[in-house]
């Protein structure tokens, strides 16, 4: 226990703690008022900024693109925040990283960290980029007093001190012991004295060589008429036992022939999105708002990687019962749960769909393309590239490589897509948790074709406590980039390198109106029937003329040599 005290005293002072912790964000599915409470700290002024995102690319604001390319860091806090600001009680702290390494940032409760750094705001500024465990606050101003220095390191001291009684007295702390996957989840509901008599929070700091312990247990759940709270503190994380994946079992001939067809089917990571792509493009603020609006924040920090045996396992059982209900196994365990627990596990609200409007296709692919009103959407032609913005064709791309669960083929804007384009467009909600059924359905029972489903499938595993990426010996599937990021965007022409940093391209038709092309009236058939027939006219009377004048140099020549006369 000794150990554990000068650990946690060593991350709050150290300057230089890294680590990996590319697993986390699946902790922070637990309501909105988690996701809500993201502090962000920007630079060069001390302020604080709340965002729905509980991750945002605004924190590389500060960041070379090199360190944009790699590092991902984030604090949340969500603190019951007192009458006089000052709360030592933190509910939940946890630092989340993609894809490596990352710095530690602590997150206060929304009140202290004002209060605090409001008498120094004068004499510092505060980098968001630094590799401090807390924070560095840099003296600005050379012209400043010995005195004025001192205040800022008694502020820092201050702080830091916090941090370590708050940890010590108001917080427990999970650790995994592997140095790649480190686990800080910090209750609030979690007592000093539980905390002290936990019998596996001393044994934590060191390698178990004993074999795992099998669970007891088969894990079903039972259907249930209602959605379980978003907002209730989950303690499923805890629950997860360390195991290897056990041997596929099948049960029942349907399932058995699934399996041997899917397991002869390729499985390749989702695309997510990277922050510091959609930077570059200058798209974060409208693709974050039309996600707010279509009812999808989550795909903005969705990280999931995907597991073959568990791709396979999970669809060759998925089926809907006729109470509409989700049956699958997962670790040859049989599961059931209800189409509302499915949508609060990725955060959908189950909504009623607003009906596509009849023929819409055309109108609104000519729309978002600018091409003149001569054309029509056609799924065999309908290039993605056509599209003029940025947000809506990195939006379509996004939904390609996730919820529709395509490898990358062609670059066609399938009726799908351009669906939910026109919601996107139009800011309707949508029934996320239908079509995400639909598709595991479509790919539980398609012969041939790559899998690019395994992320969702990854997620509903770890919010059932029944799967831990961390611990699995299962592989994380390869084959590409599990981000949309700027190499991808390069090869497509919506991102241009420059040296070492990358641009966005615009598009060519960027500044074409396509809504004054779409109002220029179209002929009708006579009137091209009768252009044509004007045309062969001038080409018939165009040859006639030559042909005249043919005949006088014709005429010209002859005469030229018969006349006798030099």
């Amino acid at each position: 226990m000794l150990l554990f005290y000068v650990y946690i005293i060593n991350l709050v002072f150290s300057r230089t703690t890294c680590c990996s912790i590319p697993h986390l964000r699946r902790l922070f599915h637990q309501g909105p008022e988690i996701r809500r409470l993201l502090l962000l700290f920007s630079t060069p002024h001390i302020t604080i900024h709340s965002s729905p995102l509980r991750r945002s690319p605004l924190l590389h604001c500060s960041a070379t693109p090199s360190q944009q390319q790699y590092t991902h860091t984030i604090a949340f806090c969500s603190a019951s925040s007192s009458t006089h600001g000052l709360n030592t009680s933190v509910a939940h702290y946890c630092v989340l990283s993609q894809p490596a390494n990352i710095s530690f940032v602590v997150g206060f409760c929304d009140r202290l960290l004002p209060f605090v750094l409001h008498a120094a705001h004068h004499h510092s500024s505060f980098s968001a980029a630094s590799r401090s465990p807390l924070f560095t606050l840099h003296h600005s101003n050379s012209k400043h007093t010995a005195s004025t220095k001192n205040m800022v390191c008694y502020i820092d001291c201050f702080l830091r001190c916090f941090i370590i009684f708050s940890l010590l007295h108001s917080l427990a702390i999970k650790h995994t012991e592997s140095p790649a996957n480190r686990v800080f989840l910090l209750p609030s509901t979690t007592s000093w004295a539980s905390s002290l008599s936990a019998p596996a929070m001393g044994r934590s700091s060191a390698p178990s060589s004993s074999p795992p312990k099998k669970k007891q247990k088969q894990s079903v759940v039972a259907p249930s008429s209602a959605a379980p709270s978003s907002a209730a503190p989950s303690s499923k994380a805890s629950m997860v036992v360390s195991q290897r994946y056990p041997a596929v079992k099948t049960v029942g001939e349907t399932q058995r022939s699934r399996y041997a067809n899917l397991s002869k089917r390729p499985v390749f990571p989702n695309k997510y999105v990277s922050d510091y792509a959609i930077g570059q493009l200058e798209i974060v603020a409208e693709l974050s708002h039309k996600l707010e609006k279509v009812g999808w924040t989550d795909l903005l920090i969705m990280d999931e990687p995907s597991y073959a045996t568990l791709t396979y396992e999970f669809l060759s059982s998925f089926t809907v019962t006729s109470e509409g209900s989700l049956s699958f196994r997962i670790a040859n365990q049989s599961h059931v749960i209800t189409k509302a627990e499915l949508a609060t596990m990725f955060g959908w609200q189950l909504v009623e769909q607003h009906p596509l409007p009849k023929d819409y296709a055309t109108p609104f692919w000519l729309k978002i393309t600018g091409l003149p009103s001569t054309e029509s959407y056609k799924a065999q032609s309908a290039s993605a590239s056509s599209i003029i913005s940025h947000c809506y064709r990195y939006f379509a791309r996004l939904l390609s490589f996730t919820m529709f669960g395509r490898a990358e083929s062609n670059n066609k804007i399938q009726t799908g897509e351009l669906a939910l384009l026109y919601y996107f467009d139009a800011e309707l909600p949508v029934d996320w948790t239908s079509l995400l059924i639909e598709r595991f359905l479509y790919h539980a029972q398609k012969c041939k074709g790559a899998l690019v489903m395994g992320g969702f499938i990854t997620r509903i595993a770890e919010e059932l406590a029944i799967f831990d990426r961390t611990t699995t010996n299962l592989k994380v599937v390869e084959g590409w980039s599990s981000e949309l990021d700027s190499e991808y965007l390069i090869g497509m022409k919506m991102l241009r390198r420059s040296g070492k940093a990358v641009h966005a391209v615009p598009h060519q038709r960027h500044d074409v109106e396509p809504m004054e092309e779409l109002a220029e009236p179209a002929q009708t058939l006579e009137e091209q029937v009768a252009e044509i027939k004007a045309n062969q006219i001038q080409i018939i009377q165009s040859q006639e003329r030559m042909g005249k004048q043919l005949d006088d140099i014709s005429a010209s020549i002859q005469r030229y040599f018969s006349d006798p006369t030099p």
